[in-house]
């Protein structure tokens, strides 16, 4: 009898764990991996930068996580890791680093952009790497920008968790 009742209760609590274990995986992950990358999508303010989360939120199941500063930019990121609304300085546009950015994780970014670089220049693109383009992180995150990419960058950086310390969040303002 009393191995059934514990038969039961761990079930039931195995049976619990693994709901919100990939609750947590493929809802709503509160962890910092698996890094996939960002999509990044511009937007002109904070104001934008809301109602757009509000929009993704409610009709696309996409909620703002949370809102950061860093370097020259402010990053709403959503509830799926991936997809960032970002508003870019003064800096950041007149440097031409305000597009869409598609970011990727790679194990050393200076290197890896450098080789992007030279197989675009190869087959006849042109291409410029931007080191350094943030400074709250260095070289840990490099720009490439061609023309083999019709309208956004090319975003080599670091894991999230090889960053290093994450700046303050925060949430938006609700307009």
């Amino acid at each position: 009898m009393k191995k059934s009742v514990l038969g039961r209760a761990v079930l039931l609590v195995s049976f619990v764990f693994n709901i919100a274990l990939l609750t947590m995986l493929f809802y709503r992950n509160p962890f910092p991996i698996p890094d996939c990358g960002h999509r990044c999508f511009p937007v002109p303010s904070e104001v934008a930068a809301s109602v757009v989360s509000r929009i993704l939120g409610e009709k696309g199941g996409l909620p703002e996580r949370f809102t950061f500063k860093t370097g020259h930019t402010m990053q709403t990121l959503a509830w799926d890791n991936t997809t960032v609304l970002i508003q870019y300085d003064q800096y950041a546009r007149d440097e031409k680093l305000d597009l869409p950015a598609l970011s990727i994780v790679v194990k050393d970014p200076v290197r890896d952009a450098k080789a992007a670089s030279e197989l675009l220049w190869r087959y006849g693109f042109t291409a410029e790497t931007v080191e350094n383009p943030d400074p709250d992180v260095g070289n840990k995150l490099v720009v490439l920008k061609s023309d083999a990419f019709s309208g956004w960058l090319l975003v080599f950086r670091l894991s999230v968790v090889q960053m290093g310390k994450m700046p303050k969040t925060r949430h938006l303002k609700k307009y």
